[in-house]
């Protein structure tokens, strides 16, 4: 479940350039299920998100509590933790959308802040995965290699769905690459 502490992370010695935001300038802190869900559906491209999640962290382009959402992220328990063998370690990331006006490395930074966060705040997890589509949109997974995950595995075209409606699950038809960060 989504916490409403107030714990922030940063990160430093980070190059500006390239968005208005500067990476060095992001915060991330846990924010409630609502925030972070409402954002999602707002922003990110499919516009929908899974069942309430274990951690949900909002990104701030400052450290004062009044700043404005500029990204969210919400970690939750493996959707396909029957295929993993250590689905109750695991932890995914099921959703991740930071907007555009930050440098071209935010989403990088952000998943290395969130790695130091979940390490403090969920010491039970000893690995994170997450899925990025290369086939609908052309995510080859640039932000995970960056933030030294590792790709290990690939889904097979396929429908998550047991009673796809036409139009509903087209993204869940492509092909996936896994990530997994050891933690």
């Amino acid at each position: 479940m989504c916490a409403d502490s107030v714990m922030t992370s940063t990160v430093s010695n980070q190059e500006t350039g390239g968005g208005l935001i500067p990476t060095s300038a992001l915060h991330l802190r846990p924010i409630p299920w609502h925030v972070a869900r409402g954002f999602i559906i707002e922003h990110h491209y499919l516009h929908r998100v899974a069942p309430m999640q274990r951690l949900c962290l909002g990104v701030f382009a400052h450290k004062y509590l009044g700043a404005n959402l500029i990204g969210a992220m919400l970690w939750g328990n493996p959707i396909a933790a029957n295929r993993l063998t250590r689905g109750d370690t695991t932890l995914e990331l099921t959703r991740m959308y930071i907007m555009d006006n930050t440098t071209k490395n935010a989403e990088s930074r952000c998943l290395a802040i969130a790695t130091r966060i979940i390490r403090q705040r969920l010491p039970d997890i000893t690995d994170l995965i997450a899925y990025s589509d290369v086939e609908e949109r052309g995510h080859k997974g640039t932000i995970y290699k960056a933030a030294g995950w590792v790709n290990d595995s690939h889904t097979k075209s396929m429908s998550w769905a047991k009673h796809p409606r036409p139009g509903k699950d087209r993204e869940s038809n492509t092909r996936k690459l896994r990530w997994r960060k050891m933690l």
